[in-house]
């Protein structure tokens, strides 16, 4: 039973990042970025890319947690995580950059 809540938790955590970075993807898209921003379309980026680490680690979440719980673990179960994980973190480091460059 606590396997069983454990894997729900985790799909729940899944869903609520893919839907945070489906937000985060429009409101960028939606209207400019107000502020102390100068460069708004850098700042739009950024958001973008955050929108996109999101959705990495949605993928990474729910492969990790979810689905090795359900299916046996494989090489190409472990690749897609890797490669989700080098995604997300590349996606951080660029809203990172894009957000300080917007400055």
């Amino acid at each position: 039973m606590r396997r069983l809540a454990g894997t729900i938790f985790a799909a729940v955590i899944a869903v609520a990042l893919m839907v945070a970075a489906l937000w985060v993807w429009q409101l960028a898209s939606a209207r400019p970025v107000e502020g102390q921003m100068i460069r708004t379309e850098s700042a739009a980026w950024a958001l973008r890319s955050l929108a996109v680490a999101a959705a990495a680690l949605a993928q990474l979440v729910a492969l990790r947690l979810v689905v090795r719980r359900i299916y046996r673990r494989g090489t190409f179960e472990d690749a897609l995580c890797l490669s989700s994980a080098v995604a997300c973190v590349i996606a951080l480091v660029s809203a990172t950059a894009l957000g300080l460059a917007g400055r």
